[in-house]
């Protein structure tokens, strides 16, 4: 009787992922809403993920994000992450950097919602609302539910 000799390891580990950890690539969507520092938190990033969702685009961050655990460094953008170049980028609790706005391409249109009116993105943005997102996103989630309900009552 023969008996082969295998090497094998010893243990295989297998990788579970939920599906909330699933992303869309920022690197190729159309539609981009990052979260930066400004969020103060992951909670917010639950908001910022249905609202990519219903915009049919990805979810990203700035370094400090992916650094506090907020984010994974996948969908990290700036100068040491991923580079964008979206129809539209929503840039929510964003400050704007220089080392993250390298990683958004120049002609990108831009819409910042920051609740500092002196923060750096505001001179980049084509459209900026000085706002706490804790409000806004609520309002603005609230907004498409409806319109997406009225068209889908009239055809």
């Amino acid at each position: 009787r023969l008996e082969p000799e295998l090497n094998l390891p010893a243990t295989t580990h297998i990788r579970h992922e939920a599906a909330a950890d699933r992303r869309l690539p920022v690197e190729h969507a159309k539609v981009v809403v990052a979260g930066g520092r400004g969020m103060g938190g992951a909670e917010g990033f639950a908001l910022l993920q249905e609202l990519a969702a219903r915009l049919g685009g990805a979810l990203g961050g700035s370094l400090p994000t992916v650094d506090a655990g907020w984010m994974p460094v996948s969908h990290q953008i700036g100068q040491s992450g991923k580079y964008v170049a979206p129809e539209l980028y929503l840039a929510v609790g964003i400050s704007g950097t220089a080392q993250h706005m390298a990683g958004v391409h120049p002609g990108t249109r831009i819409v910042a919602i920051n609740k500092d009116p002196e923060a750096d993105i505001f001179r980049i943005a084509e459209v900026g609302l000085v706002a706490d997102w804790q409000t806004v996103l609520p309002a603005l989630l609230g907004q498409l539910a409806a319109d997406n309900d009225e068209r889908r009552n009239n055809p």
